[in-house]
């Protein structure tokens, strides 16, 4: 979760095979996703996210996806964070998912650094009509942070495996990611503090 009070912009880029947007046409360009999040009160993060097929002229208002999280339990030394959220409450619901997910830094093993868990479970129990790719089932990663600025880490998210590295520069940070494994994504994203 951000710290109360913060922004953050950023914008990835979606290897064709994997946007979650069906059809020939759209499969033969990658997606533009572009995001801004804040984070208010200490548990709570509002998001918009803006989807746009690149190369596709009637995209060019992209899809429009409003998502929120809930962190119910802070983590402690014998409890996990537990967060709920749900993607895509309005609109198309092409995205929509409601979930639930606890994390935990599990261990800190010089030089490997601090490794984390996660586990989680999503569907659509608010009977939304999901049209296209949401959390459906169990999810789960793990994560290895080595430093302050650099992470890495491996998932499943209820239809694929990925990996990924990200690297904290400042107040920006770069990500890379294999999406099963074969297609390469990428994104860069900016934090700003909104108060003092």
């Amino acid at each position: 979760m951000p710290a109360d009070g913060t922004l953050a912009v950023g914008a990835n880029l979606i290897d064709r095979r994997y946007h979650g947007y069906d059809g020939l046409e759209y499969g033969e360009h990658a997606a533009l996703v572009e995001f801004a999040t804040v984070g208010f009160l200490p548990f709570v993060e509002v998001g918009l996210r803006l989807t746009r097929v690149t190369g596709i002229p009637r995209f060019a208002l992209g899809d429009r996806m409003v998502s929120v999280r809930v962190r119910l339990v802070e983590e402690g030394t014998e409890v996990p964070a537990v967060v709920v959220g749900a993607h895509d409450l309005v609109g198309t619901r092409r995205f929509h998912t409601t979930y639930a997910v606890a994390s935990k830094s599990v261990a800190t093993l010089p030089p490997v650094g601090t490794v984390g868990l996660h586990l989680g479970y999503g569907g659509d129990p608010l009977s939304l009509r999901r049209v296209g790719h949401g959390l459906d089932g169990a999810f789960g990663g793990v994560s290895v942070a080595p430093s302050r600025w650099a992470s890495l880490f491996a998932e499943y998210d209820t239809e694929r495996v990925n990996a990924g590295a990200r690297l904290r520069i400042w107040r920006f940070a770069l990500l890379a990611a294999a999406q099963n494994l074969d297609g390469i994504s990428a994104g860069v994203s900016y934090t700003q503090p909104l108060h003092d």
